[in-house]
């Protein structure tokens, strides 16, 4: 669970530098700052932060339509990095709905961003 949740911090942060025709994760903090007026961590693990950047957040929380996709959304975001230092892999129905969301939230990603 711990890299399918660092999967969609990864592609966060890949589609805002394909957005932004940027390289590094450097060159993309720099262009957050400019846009936002204010420094920004790009080095950050936080599916929310990542994914507010992105503009697509707060349509989906205004969109009733997407109830699949926010519900995704927010099973994702429910991702810790400490996972990587748990014994517990969790249950079996909990790492299933876990997947099921990755992939829900990631193609969400890809057609959304």
């Amino acid at each position: 669970m711990y890299l399918a949740g660092y999967s969609v911090e990864c592609k966060l942060k890949a589609r805002l530098m394909e957005v932004y025709g940027l390289h590094t994760l450097e060159q993309l903090e720099l262009e957050v700052e400019r846009r936002l007026g204010r420094p920004v961590s790009l080095f950050t693990h936080s599916i929310e932060v990542l994914f507010g950047l992105t503009g697509a957040r707060e349509r989906l929380l205004r969109d009733p339509k997407r109830l699949a996709a926010l519900r995704s959304y927010q099973t994702c975001n429910a991702w810790r990095p400490a996972w990587r230092y748990s014994a517990d892999d969790g249950t079996e129905d909990a790492c299933t709905t876990f997947m099921g969301a990755v992939e829900e939230f990631g193609q969400f990603i890809d057609h959304n961003i």
